[in-house]
């Protein structure tokens, strides 16, 4: 695998530490865990997998079964503190968790004795410590955490935060990411199978930023990846991990994103011209595309076929069908049409009725291609990009679909009939939200993810040259309209303007949205919240920048679970006493308003 992104930043003078215990002398009371050796090579070679992490390898410690929890801790301690200002530290532990007499998380090594857990293991206070400022520079600390009773680890780190306002211009402070909640115990494959295995929590993770997300951006952090796999876990029925993050750490670029190096070349149709010169063979496209990426498609692909009757459109049919029958020929069920230009579908899409996961993000699709719902077994589809700006009611009857993302766009009217989706668990809309939601918002009960902001610009990864403003914007695209096809400058001129719609209002159903965890309404109209978004029990991250609220609803200090609240650019004279009483609140902004100033 090969990728087109950029290096990931600050990689000079970074540590990761990776410690992974399978083999205990205490096996009575510690069972063994093949898979969790398994789990620490695999975790290495995506650390050091220059398409992905690359990291370089002399930068990656390896524990492998360690002994003598205190010297453990003695070389841990000199790895962090050597890491420079500049640097990254990274901590990955798997083996088994106790818990101390008081409650406190403690990291077990090969030698550890069940009794005394907090003398014989590693405390994770004292890991805790070893990764705040004074012990450790680095500019952003995570730690990664595949052990039972993980879920206590975030209280540890987060208990060091303080009560201002977050930084949100440089990244700085920890993250942290468990395989369970609090009092759970963290999930492995059986006994027997353990010899190749990893473990669930590692190999879901693993697996994910393999993968990659197609309609994401080129690097990913775990903003973009702890909704997904919570999402992935909770479909296989194992345990929800948790995450916590001090700072911004969790929008510190961690991988490469895998999946803008997934897309197949398609052969030409003749191997020869007619003058028996070679045809040379087409770049790939890749799923995922940069406005700047995009730009540079619209120069080779259609520019290089001007001279030919829709010689652009039919290479790009030609690599759709040629993806179409690659799924049919491996009875794939996930499928790639992503930014292929596409005005329509093949016909021959139509006839994989087993389809599950579909990315149409990035074509010209103006109206939602009624055929589709012929593909009843989707549980994932992606129209991100595309000029819709419409939805039928008949969306409804993809009744399987778990994620459903159209954002990017200028979506004008969501319909009721979105509200038959009653299996999601994630929907986006950002980009250009509509100015309204059907009541019919409040059925998908299964929501923990829903994006409704109107943040184009960081969706999508501006050209080298930026453009900073709309002045700027428009001058960029009267320069690619004398040699760029008219249609294609409109699909990159919308992504370049800022929308001048947004919500104005949020329905009171959005309350129903009890298993609701990630709300995202920045950049929209609103100028208050419904009382109702008190019982939205289980939220954890609030965005509200850049709306017009003058004042916020007294419920808000209902939301016991909420760890990260954005209020910034907002008219905010003051804010409910509420929110002082918020247990779980780590990060607040109100940067911007009123009540700063």
């Amino acid at each position: 695998m090969t990728s087109t992104a950029p290096d990931l930043p600050f990689r000079q003078g970074s540590r990761a530490i990776l410690i992974g215990v399978s083999d205990y002398e205490d096996t009575a009371a510690f069972p063994p865990i093949p898979a969790a050796m398994n789990s620490l090579a695999r975790m290495r070679e995506m650390l050091t997998d220059p398409a992905l992490c690359g990291w370089p390898p002399d930068q990656v410690t390896v524990m492998p079964n360690p002994r003598n929890a205190g010297k453990v801790a003695t070389e841990l301690r000199k790895l962090l503190q050597d890491v420079p200002p500049s640097g990254v530290a990274l901590l990955y532990y798997v083996g088994h968790g106790r818990l101390t007499v008081e409650g406190r998380l403690c990291l077990t090594v090969a030698d550890s004795v069940d009794e005394a857990p907090e003398y014989t293991g590693i405390s994770y206070t004292w890991v805790a410590q070893a990764l705040r400022r004074g012990a450790c520079a680095a500019r952003v600390k995570t730690t990664i955490l595949d052990c039972c009773y993980s879920g206590h680890a975030d209280e540890t780190l987060a208990a060091d935060s303080s009560g201002g306002l977050a930084d949100l211009t440089h990244i700085d402070g920890v993250y942290t990411l468990t395989a369970t909640a609090r009092n759970q115990t963290a999930h492995v494959p059986p006994l027997a199978e353990q010899d190749t295995a990893t473990t669930s929590f590692t190999g879901q993770l693993l697996d994910l930023v393999r993968t990659g997300i197609p309609s994401g951006p080129a690097h990913l952090a775990f903003v973009d990846l702890y909704p997904l796999l919570q999402q992935r876990l909770a479909s296989r029925g194992l345990p929800r991990p948790g995450q916590r993050g001090t700072g911004t750490a969790d929008r510190y670029p961690f991988t490469k994103n895998a999946a803008l190096s997934l897309a197949d070349p398609v052969p030409p149709p003749s191997t020869a011209r007619a003058g028996g010169a070679p045809t040379p063979n087409s770049s790939p496209i890749k799923p995922t595309m940069s406005i700047a990426e995009a730009i540079r498609f619209a120069d080779h692909e259609i520019l290089e076929h001007s001279g030919k009757r829709n010689g652009g459109l039919e290479l790009v049919e030609r690599r759709a069908v040629h993806r179409i029958k690659a799924a049919q020929r491996n009875g794939s069920r996930v499928l790639d049409l992503g930014h292929l230009v596409l005005e329509r579908l093949p016909r021959s899409l139509y006839d994989l009725t087993d389809l599950k996961v579909l990315n149409l993000g990035g074509n010209w699709l103006t109206s939602f291609p009624p055929d589709l719902l012929r593909l009843a077994e989707l549980t994932e589809l992606s129209l991100d990009y595309n000029p819709l700006t419409r939805l039928p009611d008949s969306i409804g009857q993809l009744t399987h679909l778990t994620y459903l993302s159209i954002c990017g766009f200028r979506l004008e009217h969501v319909p009721d009939g979105l509200g038959g989706l009653t299996h999601l668990t994630h929907l986006d809309l950002g980009g250009q939200t509509p100015r309204s939601l059907p009541k019919s918002i409040g059925q998908l009960t299964n929501l923990t993810y829903l994006d409704l902001g109107g943040h184009l610009d960081s969706r999508w990864p501006r050209p080298k040259a930026q453009v900073n403003s709309l002045t700027q914007g428009r001058s960029l695209m009267t320069a690619l309209m004398k040699r760029t096809p008219g249609r294609f400058v409109d699909f990159v001129g919308v992504a370049l303007t800022s929308a001048t719609r947004g919500l104005t209002y949020l329905p009171k159903e959005i309350g129903r949205l009890a298993n609701l965890t990630h709300l995202n309404l920045c950049q929209n109209k609103l100028t208050t919240l419904p009382p109702q978004i008190g019982e939205l029990a289980s939220l954890t991250h609030l965005d509200l920048r850049e709306n017009g609220l003058t004042k916020l609803p007294k419920e808000i200090g209902q939301l016991t679970n909420l760890v990260h609240l954005d209020l910034r650019g907002n008219n905010l004279a003051r804010l409910p006493r509420a929110i002082d009483q918020l247990p779980s609140l780590r990060v607040l902004d109100v940067s911007g308003n009123p009540l700063v100033r």
